[in-house]
């Protein structure tokens, strides 16, 4: 799968900020909340769906981002936590929409959504802004490049999603994906 219009400019993003501040692509995590993947696959987890590709991970858990691949919901955005309460949360109908939520206030809080929907709503609006200096300026590049702004209604906002993309979603067959894993 080629990678979307979308990632490359976030890619791009990333990388020019990275060169200007001297750093590796890969510590650009620390000002983002998230790794942006060189390679686009699917991590096979017991609830990742098949009809996605990762293209981000947080590094903990196996929490990642994936795009959908396939149907109505091509290009959408699937955050799935394998140890979360709710596994998969859709949080984008495209990756710029998926940039809403976290440039504002970084990505950090992104992952509560797998176990308190309200509760990491409370985090996107009530609290205070903790991005570092580096953050904050990779923040407003990716404000610029993709024209992002604040998301009011965030649980609203996630409701729509949910009810829009949540049925593209395949899952792994649970016996089918046992026996490859041999469990």
């Amino acid at each position: 799968m080629e990678p979307p219009h979308e990632l490359v400019l976030l890619r791009s993003v990333m990388q020019e900020f990275a060169r200007q501040r001297r750093i590796k692509v890969y510590d650009t995590v620390m000002a983002l909340g998230f790794e942006v993947l060189e390679k686009l696959e699917n991590w096979d987890y017991h609830c990742t769906p098949v009809n996605s590709v990762a293209f981000g991970a947080t590094g903990g858990d196996g929490v990642h981002f994936n795009l959908l691949t396939g149907g109505r919901g091509t290009g959408a955005v699937v955050m799935t936590v394998p140890p979360g309460e709710i596994p998969n949360v859709v949080v984008g109908a495209s990756l710029a929409e998926f940039l809403r939520l976290g440039y504002y206030c970084c990505f950090g809080w992104i992952e509560e959504l797998a176990f308190d929907q309200r509760s990491a709503a409370a985090l996107y609006r009530d609290e205070p802004r903790r991005l570092s200096k580096a953050g904050a300026l990779l923040c407003e590049r990716l404000r610029t490049a993709f024209c992002l702004v604040p998301i009011d209604d965030v649980v609203g906002h996630l409701g729509r999603l949910q009810e829009t993309y949540l049925p593209e979603l395949v899952l792994p067959d649970p016996d089918d994906w046992n026996q490859r894993h041999g469990i």
